[in-house]
């Protein structure tokens, strides 16, 4: 049995789904079936940074925020740094709500099978998937969001190693007006520290956080579990936990497939936020039909300047991990606010690149420039 579509996307994560929210409505004559291998996706929470001239992600997507803080802050030995952000903010986002609701945005125009397996993917002409009750889906064009490491340059790669908890506790422990975004621990192997987004002052997700060459789950919920002793009896509410390469994608592109996500660099790799780079992909294709001839114009490409820097930063981290929490601490404590929150949501001026430059210590980074 054959099924033809014009557009088959593989995977229903968050690039899929907020692009098709927008290009369905844009173009809904394109049949488009969507494709996912789970059933029930992993507890994730998106952050983002928001403000003036970066786009507003819950007004242009239609989705509501679990919480915003328009205070920051990190600390590392016996140094902390308090910041007011505005007038900017950092926002969370549930992952499953999110998902949910982008997928109802799209759902009248497409096509949508779960406990989909791909046995094999065929191109030619056409696009093929085979899958192994041997039902044959072919397209013009296949958009593929699965992750594949073979986009990534493995000799000097790190990743982000995460176990996060929300919990609920009886007392007010918790200031929540305020996100800690590193509390550093000290680790000679690895940058270590917690991230702590506080939803009310009894309430709060916390994450225990390696960016590391040899990620190890098991060995950070040790820890992680050893954190939350210090609140008295915590209610569990959800847990999530997950591992993400640290490096620049380099995927390989052909004729009519298209990669998005992860493995066509659309996480930050110096961060790990990947909503921003993804709205911003689709701001630059928002008024392109996809089709043979246009779907050279949809390959994402990250700003080089900032790819650059991301470089030189993670080579920092992965030769001298020890050194991590001074760069965040510099970075944060030296340069202006602003400059630093535009930077980190790609929304940044050449004068707040300078900035970001300017409060990095300059021996570690030069001396990264010759390794």
């Amino acid at each position: 049995m054959k099924k033809s579509y014009d557009i088959i996307v593989v995977g229903a994560g968050l690039s899929s789904l907020m692009f098709l929210s927008k290009y369905v409505k844009k173009f809904p004559d394109n049949k488009v079936l969507l494709v996912e291998k789970e059933t029930r996706k992993k507890s994730q929470t998106f952050g983002v940074w928001q403000g003036p001239n970066i786009i507003n992600i819950e007004k242009e997507y239609k989705i509501t925020p679990k919480k915003t803080w328009r205070n920051l802050g990190l600390s590392y030995k016996k140094q902390s740094i308090n910041k007011v952000m505005e007038p900017y903010s950092y926002v969370v986002f549930d992952g499953d709500k999110t998902l949910r609701a982008l997928l109802k945005a799209c759902k009248k125009n497409i096509t949508f099978i779960e406990d989909f397996e791909v046995e094999k993917k065929v191109k030619h002409e056409e696009c093929f998937l085979i899958t192994k009750k041997n039902i044959v889906y072919s397209s013009k064009i296949l958009i593929d969001s699965r992750n594949d490491m073979n986009s990534f340059n493995s000799s000097e790669l790190l990743y982000q190693a995460f176990v996060g908890s929300e919990i609920k506790i009886t007392t007010n422990k918790f200031d929540s007006s305020t996100v800690t975004l590193m509390d550093f621990k000290e680790n000679k192997n690895a940058i270590q520290f917690t991230y702590i987004l506080p939803l009310t002052k009894k309430r709060a997700l916390i994450e225990t956080t390696f960016f590391t060459k040899k990620p190890n789950l098991y060995q950070i919920k040790k820890i992680h579990k050893k954190y939350l002793k210090r609140f008295e009896n915590p209610i569990l509410i959800k847990q999530e936990e997950g591992i993400l390469p640290m490096g620049v994608a380099k995927p390989k592109n052909y004729k009519n497939i298209l990669n998005i996500g992860m493995s066509a660099g659309m996480i930050r790799p110096s961060s790990g936020y990947s909503m921003m780079r993804i709205a911003g992909w689709i701001s630059n294709v928002s008024d392109l039909e996809l089709n043979e001839q246009t779907i050279s114009r949809f390959i994402y490409n990250p700003s080089r300047i900032l790819n650059w820097m991301d470089k030189l930063f993670l080579k920092v981290c992965f030769n001298r991990p020890d050194m991590g929490p001074t760069l965040f601490m510099s970075l944060f404590s030296k340069a202006e606010t602003g400059a630093v929150i535009r930077f980190m949501a790609e929304s940044n001026t050449y004068l707040d690149l300078l900035k970001v430059v300017m409060s990095l210590p300059k021996k570690i980074m030069i001396m990264s420039l010759f390794k």
